[in-house]
This record gives C-alpha cells, sequence and structure tokens, in this order.
C-alpha cells in the first residue's frame, strides 16, 4: 500500500498493462525514468542503435579527453589504445609529460614526418561508411546468388549421358 503512495507513476503503468500491482519492482520502474500520464497513451521509445564497440571507445575517449576529430584519427593511424589514453593523460600530477593531444601530434609527426592528416574523417562518418559496404556487399551478394542457376538432378543425368 505504501508503494503506490511513492510510486504513483510505476502504478499508473501497471494499471495500463492490466497486470497485477506492483510491489518492491515499481523502484525499477522509476530508476528507469517511465514517466505515464493518465490522458496519454502508452508510448514504447525503440532504443537508438549504437556504433560498433570497437568504434565506440573511440568516441568515449573524444568525450572523456576532449580530444578533436583529428587527434582520434591520428591516434588509429598509429595504432593507440584508447583504453591506455588515461595513463597518457596526467599531465597534471606528471608535470613532464605532455597534454595528451600534443603528445598525439608529436607521435604522428615522428611517425609519418607531417604534422597534419591529408583528411580528417569522424568516427561517425567511418561507422556510416562501413554500414554502407556491409549492405553494398550484402546487394551484391544477393545478386549473386539470384543470378546463378542450380542445376538439378535431371539436367545431370542429361549432362553424363
Amino acid at each position: 500500500m505504501g508503494n503506490r503512495r511513492l510510486y504513483p507513476e510505476a502504478h499508473a503503468l501497471r494499471a495500463r498493462l492490466n497486470r497485477k500491482p506492483l510491489g518492491p519492482c515499481a523502484q525499477t520502474l522509476v530508476k528507469c525514468k517511465l514517466r505515464v500520464k493518465e490522458s496519454a497513451p502508452l508510448t514504447i521509445v525503440m532504443a537508438k542503435k549504437r556504433l560498433p564497440d570497437n568504434l565506440q571507445i573511440w568516441i568515449d575517449a573524444r568525450k572523456k579527453y576532449h580530444l578533436s576529430h583529428t587527434h582520434l584519427q591520428m591516434a588509429r593511424e598509429l595504432g593507440m589504445n584508447p583504453k591506455k589514453f588515461g595513463s597518457l593523460a596526467n599531465h597534471k600530477q606528471e608535470r613532464w609529460k605532455l597534454p595528451l593531444p600534443q603528445f598525439i601530434e608529436q607521435l604522428y609527426f615522428k611517425r609519418f614526418g607531417k604534422s597534419k592528416l591529408d583528411r580528417v574523417v569522424s568516427i561517425e562518418e567511418v561507422a556510416k561508411e562501413i554500414k554502407r559496404k556491409k549492405e553494398e556487399k550484402g546487394q551484391n551478394k544477393a545478386l549473386k546468388q539470384g543470378s546463378e542457376i542450380k542445376p538439378t538432378a535431371g539436367d545431370r543425368s542429361v549432362e553424363q549421358q
């Protein structure tokens, strides 16, 4: 009875779905930030499709360490691991270290002999390109399978004679 006073939204949702009254799991619904209005119809929002994990790590690193698309692309071309950026980016504690963006630029210049990239491509654009190529490959595969004529058992017997 006390849960209904504390979590009215959860009980309104449960009533709308015509299920049993909620007990302790009402807290879970409130934590999930489900807000239900009595007059509004119940709508379910689909989750946004995420990027592949290997690219999502780079986006998280860009946000966490305040890197630009240029620095990320340089780091990717250098083969750096974004999970290890934390040990490289502690220039406030270890004064002799360069800040992470400058460190990446220095390594890039050492390896490739140039200070700027020819073409800067963001991680999101890379993900779109990968998705486009994957769809294109699937379409080409479907076309190939559709154009191939598979011989039947009757055709094989005629060819063998």
